[in-house]
């Protein structure tokens, strides 16, 4: 730089020696610096666009419908890429006549928000999309449309009519009898234990969303201002779907592709039986249940009837039976508490524990396999215990099943009743089972009648005992349900706490009694202590269903705001219990143990073949079993193949985070002029940065 003008500093140093003035230093030299290279302020277009986003969009909590897939296609919901359209709202079959009569704005395509109790067959034929969809059995919309929907999205229902978290269990109308042919069809591999809700079995290429209950306002007012603006007054609010699933084709290549994982989880069976065995000559009483169920987005299942009743009447029973005055260790039979889960899904629990039970797995320790196990019994395939190999299948005396026990599908009458479905009527054990139900019943407040009472022979519901029958038609078996011809009720949300307590308990305690009375030969007359207890019963209904982290679930484990879980049974992971196997272990664990030990505060502190529950060391036969589809096999390397088509082979596509967020767009006109304007806004800003370059350059005389 020119030293033009520049004071020199008087400096004192060693080489003045004293002096009091001194040449300055010389001014050092420095070659030209280019103007493109001076340092300037770092700008990251991620904080940027961090920093904008809330002002752009708005996030919506969601739950998808997922993409699921069998031996022969996919089911649910699919969005190959983000999607964007303008929010519209159906509030009844004449909105979307409306609405598609009306031809919306040229060139847009829109996403429909509306309540979900709305997703008739006559609504979702109206629908432009529904006639591109892909399903072998799709519907075919006959209606000349000008408009594309896009996407769905499901509100919280209206409080006045649904609560907001609820999700039907999907058991349409049209499915629910359960007469003969329903009978075979239920035993077919590819449907679901309870029948389907109609939309569920599409596949939809388009994502379908359901908003959570944080932000339904937002999505209410975004939609109501389109209203306002009559869907065609710009600026309009928007959405974007982000909801891609990986899976495609079927169960067999999206497995081949790792692009999905077996739907299941992990049953469980429990005896007092401590000296169970495959030989020992005892008949064995089975009482069962499920303990998974559906709905069409799975975060939301929750099914009162279809699992939950059922499965606490279970419990019940199995606490009014520890309870009796007579040891049940020292009984002639054998009592075997069955819980299965993913049922929904071919009844895969069922099925697989009675296949290994009927014909025990043959095992192959080889080396170099999977298995996450310590000391697996096998190691191919993998299994941590082979206790229930100590079952002996053609000892098996009978089965019951409590099925729907809630009595929100029971149908109106002056006396509540219970209905015993049989698959074979004229068979003499299942006349022994009816009669030891109706003599425990009598003169209760709930009595136990034959669903064919009517003369109607409407043979099983959809059952785990069907899994049993499969293999051996001549067992005994019994369905308990509240309801005869067809389930009633399927919203989750439409029961009564109070009455379902109630309810449930009665079919336990009648249940109790049968068995107890059937596990010592007997008729008639059990004593008074073998009976269900309702405050175990309302309070596990309560767990189940509105709050998890209830005071009975944190005795036997630490958890914390857990509220309301899906009872959608996931998909399998090896040893890794889902929320409702793990506490359903506990119970029967703690209600069958045969020896109590030492305090503990987790299974690292008790002997081996000891479990930690509530804090105490036990010794009980209960046990998890493998839960996923018997038309798949676990490969040597932990993977999943299908081996057989015919059976079930239910798997769950890996799946994105879906999303769903909201902003505002204005009309097409004015984004290409803003598009035009950026475009001539960018090339001015070149040309100015070009020229102060060579200015600067000039003027500085800097290279």
């Amino acid at each position: 730089m020119s030293m033009r003008g520049r004071k020199t500093r008087v400096v004192q140093s060693r080489e003045c020696d004293g002096a009091v003035y001194c040449r300055p230093p010389p001014v050092p030299s420095f070659p030209p610096i280019p103007i493109s290279s001076l340092p300037l302020p770092e700008v990251n277009a991620q904080d940027i666009a961090t920093t904008l986003y809330p002002y752009i969009y708005k996030d919506l909590s969601t739950w998808p419908c997922v993409r699921l897939l069998n031996a022969t296609g996919t089911i649910g919901c699919q969005s190959l890429s983000s999607a964007t359209g303008i929010l519209y709202t159906v509030q009844s079959q004449t909105d979307l006549d409306s609405f598609v009569s009306s031809g919306g704005i040229s060139g847009e395509k829109y996403a429909v928000i509306m309540y979900y109790g709305l997703m008739t067959r006559c609504v979702y034929n109206g629908f432009p999309y529904a006639s591109r969809h892909t399903s072998s059995d799709q519907i075919k919309s006959t209606t000349p449309t000008t408009v594309e929907i896009l996407g769905t999205i499901s509100a919280p229902s209206n409080p006045r009519r649904r609560s907001a978290a609820s999700s039907p269990s999907l058991t349409p109308p049209r499915a629910r009898s359960h007469g003969r042919r329903a009978h075979r069809r239920t035993l077919h591999a590819q449907t679901a234990s309870s029948a389907w809700h109609w939309l569920d079995l599409r596949q939809l290429q388009f994502p379908y969303l359901r908003v959570e209950p944080d932000r339904p306002a937002l999505a209410r007012y975004a939609a109501n201002s389109n209203t306002n603006q009559s869907y065609t007054n710009y600026p309009l609010n928007a959405v974007e779907f982000n909801a891609f699933m990986f899976g495609a084709v079927d169960t067999a290549t999206c497995l081949r592709r790792g692009w999905c994982s077996p739907v299941g989880g992990l049953s469980v069976y429990s005896t007092p039986s401590a000296s169970l065995a495959h030989g020992d000559g005892k008949p064995v009483i089975i009482v069962s249940a499920a303990m998974d169920s559906r709905s069409f987005f799975h975060d939301l299942t929750l099914g009162i009837e279809n699992d939950v009743s059922g499965m606490i009447a279970l419990i019940a029973v199995a606490d009014a039976l520890s309870k009796s005055p007579v040891a049940l260790t020292t009984f002639p039979k054998h009592i075997i508490y069955t819980l299965f889960t993913a049922e929904a899904w071919g009844h895969a629990g069922s099925q697989r524990f009675v296949s290994d039970v009927y014909q025990n797995p043959t095992c192959a320790n080889t080396t170099g396999n999977y298995c996450p196990y310590t000391a697996p019994a096998c190691s191919y395939p993998c299994l941590r215990d082979l206790d229930f190999t100590r079952i002996n299948f053609d000892a098996i005396e009978s089965v019951w099943e409590l099925n729907s026990v809630a009595q929100s599908s029971a149908p109106s009458s002056p006396q509540p009743s219970f209905f015993a479905h049989f698959d074979d009527t004229t068979l003499p054990g299942n006349n022994r089972l009816l009669q030891l139900l109706v003599n425990v019943s009598g003169g209760q407040q709930y009595a136990i009648q034959a669903a064919a009472a009517d003369g109607v022979d409407r043979k099983l519901p959809p059952s785990t005992v069907q899994a049993f029958l499969q293999k051996k038609r001549s067992i005994p078996a019994v369905v308990i349900s509240d309801f005869q011809k067809q389930l009633g009720n399927d919203l989750d949300d439409a029961f009564d706490p109070t009455a379902a307590t109630a309810a449930i308990c009665a079919a336990a305690n009648a249940t109790a009694r049968a068995v107890w009375l059937q596990a010592q030969g007997l008729t008639s007359v059990s004593p008074v202590s073998v009976g269900a207890n309702c405050t175990l019963v309302g309070m596990l209904l309560g767990c189940l269903t509105t709050n998890y982290s209830c005071p009975y679930v944190t005795q036997f484990y630490n958890i914390s705001n857990a509220g309301r879980i899906t009872h959608y049974t996931s998909v399998y992971s090896y040893g890794n219990p889902g929320l409702i196997p793990l506490l359903m272990f506990n119970i029967l664990g703690n209600l069958t143990a045969s020896h109590r030990g030492g305090k503990c505060a987790n299974i690292r502190d008790c002997d081996p073949g000891e479990h930690c529950i509530t804090q105490q060391c036990v010794t009980t036969l209960t046990r998890y079993h493998d839960a996923y589809g018997t038309g798949l096999q676990m490969n040597l390397d932990g993977t999943f193949s299908v081996v057989d088509p015919t059976k079930g082979t239910w798997a769950e596509s890996v799946w994105d985070q879906s999303g769903l967020r909201v902003f505002v767009v204005i009309a097409r006109n004015f984004q290409i002029v803003e598009l035009v304007v950026g475009i001539v806004w960018t090339a001015l800003s070149v040309g100015l940065v070009i020229y102060a370059q060579r200015f600067l350059g000039k003027t500085l005389k800097v290279a």
